[in-house]
Formats: C-alpha cells, sequence, structure tokens
C-alpha cells in the first residue's frame, strides 16, 4: 500500500483474505509475502483500487 491509499474498503471487499483496512482508514496486507495462488486476488484488489494504492512488485506479476 502507498500513501495514497483513503480507505475505501474496496480492497478489502474484493479480496477479503488478503487485506483488511483498520481504524486509521487505511488498508493493510494481510498477508507478506502472498502466496502464489492468492496473487489473482491482489490484481484484482489492485485494479478495483480507485486511488490506485496498491502495488505488485516484482516477481509477483
Amino acid at each position: 500500500m502507498n500513501d495514497s491509499c483513503i480507505g475505501s474498503g474496496i480492497c478489502e471487499s474484493v479480496a477479503p483474505d488478503l487485506f483488511t483496512v483498520g481504524d486509521d482508514e487505511r488498508a493493510r496486507l494481510l498477508m507478506d509475502p502472498v502466496p502464489d495462488g492468492a496473487l489473482g486476488g491482489v490484481r484484482d484488489a489492485a485494479a478495483s483500487c480507485p486511488m490506485a494504492a496498491i502495488a505488485i512488485g516484482d516477481g509477483q506479476r
């Protein structure tokens, strides 16, 4: 996650096993590293984020 997260919760609704929005209204990734089988959920959440706050690093495409 980066500083542009506004805590919309879309990532959490798209991939609830991978993301949560905390009391500070910022999303957090629940698994690090993300297992290979869950990368599709991260991609879906990244594509759905209204602020493009989810970046997928090298080796996880």
